[in-house]
């Protein structure tokens, strides 16, 4: 350091080893050297008079011959051990060497910095107190015996440039700010950290080591906006304070509020990952700041006050241990993402959405009705459910069951969706204890199943239901309120009574909706049920005792597959029997095709086919057909009967149409049958 005393260029001079006219040393050496002397001016002038550093001449503290000495210009022998007098300078611990504090100084140091690879032990039963700033740099170490090895610092310091620095086993308390710009860890659950003034991490913070409670305390809040921050247990008290940041949190283990308040706000997500019961707990109160986002996976979730309504927040309950609690609260946004049964055991409201996935069940434990203001979407396979109808379920806005969902269920509770219903993924309602009303639309691209709902007006659908997906399978239906559809271009069937109650539905399905119930009024109530263009309805049941059934919708079937089905008397488009025995049917009036595919059809009564298009009607099927009466009326165009039949009463030719019998076929006329209106455009023509 001799250095220092000379003139600048002196100095280099120095350094180059030359004169000014004798110096051969090529640019690029002279470059190298003034870069030297650059940082050699820079690390000299970073001291101030009464700095220390180590020596290297050994490893206790109060060796004065271990210390060196700044004086203002140069390092030299220290004549006392930091502490010792009154000079609150900076101390060194320099890189690949070792300090045990042996003892506790008369007076404070002003900065301590461990550099490098440097290890700093505070033995035990003894405290350094610092007024400045703790600095933990490089691959560094604090650390001590036990608990009574004590470190007292007014701030705490881990810079960009410490890789690795780590704490241990002493106590630790900051009274003012800690900053950690680098990779910091508490590696030993030995005595308490206190940070009594802000704690905020832009680097990497980790002490999941630390598990007893009361050992890492925060008493001026903490933030992240750094690549991690994962912590073991942590405690807030003293103050009113708040977790912060744009970067995710985690604390491993239990998170104690002692008597303050404790706000999350946090833009990213705060987790609480310990699974065990009263993982945030303590005297105090735990708020949900704006737009935050807590995930919890504690069993219970015990602190004194819990607030979640402030607006866009979210709680992710993550159980594992079952059953799991949900905290008797209201929420804006709420999750349950756990794995087994997760309990609401108070009424609740959800100002925001309302989220299941993974494979737990949202149960709601009693009486309770939970009301959810914004969505509701069911993933994974994952199950809300209930014990009994007193159990409710209000959602305001939309339901929706995406794409990811393999198998999401609805079982014991009364629900309401009072926006649409969109099921992409598997659902099933699974129960026939409790009202479920479908408000709005229901449509579905996935799987839906609702056999086991087979109480009429169990299931309400009141704006339609639609399906494209693989599978839509019911049982009871009750359509109310609204003039509605059931749509789509999937298959869909209702296994138990569909009842439309004073409006009209209609079937505007361009695949088969199927009612495969057998028993009387399959199709019922006191609206009315219309066949819309192109749709075919399946039906099973003996009887339609619906108020007015319109199966007349252009190219519409209605299949009638019954054994002994009463076929109403109206009028239809394609009208179908394919039941086992004989329907009962009187009159019906038909404007596209008659199929009889097995069994006997014999209406007692006319049966007329009208058709208004220019395609003609075809009479055809593998079943026994006899008519009473026939009138072919209103078209001109030809009648194709592909399928032997009996007249036994009156074929009447109205208009100008030809009955065309193929060559396989035949038309028979009972003993008192007989043809009317018969003429030179107005016959019956055998092919073949």
């Amino acid at each position: 350091m001799a250095l220092m005393k000379l003139g600048s260029f002196a100095m280099l001079q120095a350094l180059l080893g030359c004169n000014r006219t004798k110096s051969t040393l090529s640019i690029s050496k002279v470059f190298v050297l003034v870069i030297s002397f650059l940082s050699i001016a820079n690390f000299a002038s970073g001291q101030i008079a009464g700095d220390y550093r180590t020596s290297g001449a050994g490893t206790n503290w109060n060796v004065v011959a271990n210390w060196q000495l700044f004086n203002g210009a140069t390092w030299g022998a220290a004549i006392n051990y930091p502490g010792q007098v009154a000079t609150p300078g900076t101390v060194t611990i320099l890189t690949g060497q070792t300090m045990n504090v042996n003892v506790t100084p008369a007076f404070s140091i002003g900065n301590l910095t461990t550099a490098g690879s440097s290890i700093l032990t505070v033995n035990a039963g003894f405290t350094l107190t610092i007024t400045g700033t703790l600095t933990i740099d490089g691959t560094s170490q604090v650390n001590g015996a036990n608990a009574t090895s004590i470190i007292s610092t007014a701030s705490l310091s881990v810079p960009v440039s410490a890789t690795n620095a780590r704490m241990g086993a002493l106590t630790l308390t900051v009274t003012g700010a800690t900053t950690v710009a680098g990779t910091f860890t508490l590696n030993n659950n030995t005595g308490s950290k206190t940070f009594a003034g802000a704690v905020s991490n832009s680097g990497s913070w980790t002490s999941t080591a630390i598990t007893p409670s009361n050992t890492v305390i925060f008493q001026n809040g903490v933030s992240s906006t750094g690549s991690t921050f994962a912590a073991g247990s942590a405690t807030f008290n003293t103050n009113a304070q708040s977790i912060g940041g744009t970067a995710a949190m985690s604390f491993a283990n239990s998170v104690i509020v002692t008597g303050v308040v404790v706000t999350n706000n946090n833009s990213s997500a705060v987790t609480i990952s310990n699974t065990g019961a009263a993982s945030l707990s303590g005297t105090g109160t735990f708020t949900q700041g704006n737009n935050s986002t807590l995930v919890y996976a504690g069993q219970t979730l015990t602190v004194t006050t819990f607030n979640a309504t402030n607006a866009g927040n979210t709680v992710n309950y993550t159980g594992s241990v079952n059953p799991t609690t949900i905290r008797a609260v209201n929420y804006y946004h709420l999750t349950y993402s756990g794995s087994v049964t997760g309990n609401i055991g108070a009424t609740t409201t959800v100002s925001g959405d309302l989220t299941t996935s993974n494979s737990g069940i949202l149960n709601i434990n009693g009486a309770f009705t939970v009301t959810v203001s914004g969505n509701l979407t069911m993933d994974n396979t994952s199950q809300i459910t209930g014990t009994a109808a007193t159990r409710v379920l209000n959602v305001s806005t939309n339901f929706s069951v995406p794409a990811t969902a393999t198998d999401t269920r609805i079982s014991s509770l009364t629900l309401t969706v009072t926006g649409t219903t969109t099921v992409a993924g598997t659902f099933s309602l699974t129960s026939d204890t409790g009202v479920k009303t479908f408000i709005g639309a229901v449509s579905n691209s996935g799987s839906w199943t609702s056999t086991a709902v087979t109480t009429t007006n169990n299931l309400v659908f009141r704006n339609g239901v639609s399906s494209t997906g693989t599978t839509f399978a019911a049982g009871t239906a009750t359509f109310n309120t609204n003039a509605q559809s059931i749509g789509g271009t999937a298959a869909m069937s209702f296994a138990n009574t569909v009842t439309a109650t004073g409006i009209a539905v209609t079937n505007n399905n361009t695949n088969t909706v199927t009612l495969s119930n057998t028993g009387a009024g399959v199709l019922a109530g006191t609206g009315s049920f219309v066949q819309g263009a192109n749709s075919t309805l399946s039906y099973a049941g003996s009887t339609i005792t619906i108020t007015t059934f319109t199966p007349t919708g252009s190219g519409n079937t209605v299949n009638f597959t019954g054994a002994t089905p009463t076929i109403p008397a109206v009028s239809y488009y394609h009208l179908t029997y394919s039941g086992t025995t004989a329907p009962t049917v009187t009159t019906a009036n038909i404007a596209g095709d008659l199929t009889v595919s097995s069994g006997s059809f014999s209406p007692s009564g006319l049966v007329t086919f009208n058709n208004g298009t220019a395609s003609a009607q075809t009479i055809s099927g593998a079943g026994t057909i006899s008519f009473a009466s026939v009138t072919l009326n209103t078209a001109t165009t030809n009648v194709n009967v592909n399928r032997s039949i009996s007249v036994s009463g009156t074929l009447t030719f109205s208009t100008a149409r030809i009955m065309v019998v193929n060559s396989s076929s035949n038309i028979t006329l009972g003993s008192a049958g007989t043809i009317a209106g018969a003429a030179s455009d107005r016959y019956i023509q055998l092919d073949g």
